[in-house]
């Protein structure tokens, strides 16, 4: 359930903008680095388990591209 909500935050969002607005989080102390990646293994692991594949895509792009960034 928790999945879907954050999930329902981002969907429409660009992955650049994701990023992006999750690096700003980070920078002004309101996330950790760490705290993000776990949200999107968790994410990513809940899709996968509902077969839920595209949203699951979804998250590994922004993990990805998150990850890059840093």
């Amino acid at each position: 359930e928790q999945a879907y909500k954050f999930y329902d935050d981002f969907d429409s969002l660009d992955v650049e903008e994701v990023v992006s607005n999750l690096q700003k989080l980070i920078s002004d102390g309101t996330l950790r680095e760490s705290q993000v990646t776990t949200m999107f293994e968790n994410m990513i692991l809940v899709f996968t388990e509902l077969e839920e594949y595209e949203k699951c895509h979804v998250c590994n792009q922004i993990k990805i591209k998150f990850h890059a960034t840093i």
